[in-house]
């Protein structure tokens, strides 16, 4: 005798999405993901990083800058996030955020978008005079450029969490 139920056992389950993966290098931006129609591993470069988001000067960025490098940054990240429609998983893995060093408790953490917006207003109050005594003007322009950047791919991909491996600086 034969049945046309199907055991929910013996079906074919889709794998788990894997998150998107976003490494922040100094001069480049490595985003990986897997497309989840192909199951292919698929992977973009970003022709800037931390270190020259905001150009060479050794300085606190300025609100100016920042505004330019949100404008920089959505440039590339608006058709990536078409690319990346596919993905299932709203999670995002950051590799190697340059962290200074008051700020990595932990090698790996998780956060949330809100804790990364929160940060964000935090740089934006710097940018407009306020002191960040605990962080060297470098550190704070390879912090903020990280910042920024995750800040504007959480915002364009819809996510929403994410772990960190930090990268004291």
């Amino acid at each position: 005798m034969s049945s046309d139920r199907t055991d929910p056992s013996s079906q074919a389950r889709p794998a788990a999405a894997s998150p998107v993966m976003l490494q922040i290098g100094a001069t480049e931006i490595i985003v990986q993901w897997q497309d989840q129609t192909s199951s292919q591993v698929m992977q973009a470069r970003l022709p800037f990083g931390h270190a020259n988001l905001f150009g060479t000067d050794l300085r606190t960025p300025s609100a100016f800058e920042m505004e330019s490098a949100i404008e920089i940054v959505e440039e590339h990240v608006m058709p990536l996030a078409r690319k990346i429609e596919a993905v299932t998983s709203r999670e995002i893995l950051v590799k190697d955020f340059p962290t200074p060093a008051r700020f990595s408790s932990e090698p790996d953490s998780t956060f949330n978008l809100d804790a990364v917006e929160r940060e964000f207003s935090h740089i934006a109050a710097v940018t407009q005079g306020r002191s960040y005594s605990d962080i060297e003007p470098v550190e704070m322009r390879s912090f903020s450029a990280s910042v920024l950047i995750l800040r504007e791919f959480m915002h364009h991909l819809g996510i929403e969490n994410g772990t960190v491996n930090c990268l004291v600086t």
